[in-house]
């Protein structure tokens, strides 16, 4: 890079570059531009109800043949699943079992019951 003078009726100076470079950018604005980035939302894909039940059928065939037996006895016992894989998922949403999402203790709670659930 180097400074030439412009052939003019008044005095001027600019910045002649190299064919093909570009001009500098400041640490600053580099350090700036990268926080901006990271900053800035964007979205979060996730596993959804079907990312949950790949890896759960996965799990589920990774157990002993006793253990898959006993998670087929828990699962029977709800109405709702028919498989391990469908099971996964609800979590996922609280307004659809909601009284099964969680369990409300009042603050001064040491812990939890014999039976907390409602």
């Amino acid at each position: 890079m180097s400074l030439s003078r412009v052939q003019s009726s008044t005095a001027s100076w600019r910045i002649v570059r190299p064919p093909g470079s570009r001009p500098r950018t400041s640490p600053c604005a580099r350090l700036l531009a990268s926080v901006l980035l990271f900053l800035l939302p964007g979205p979060a894909p996730a596993w959804g109800d079907v990312g949950h039940r790949i890896i759960c059928e996965i799990a589920f065939q990774e157990l002993e043949p006793t253990e898959r037996d006993r998670v087929k006895t828990v699962i029977r016992s709800d109405p709702e699943f028919y498989t391990f894989a469908e099971s996964c998922s609800w979590p996922d949403h609280p307004r659809r079992r909601a009284s099964e999402h969680y369990v409300n203790l009042p603050r001064d709670a040491e812990g939890l019951e014999d039976d907390p659930c409602p």
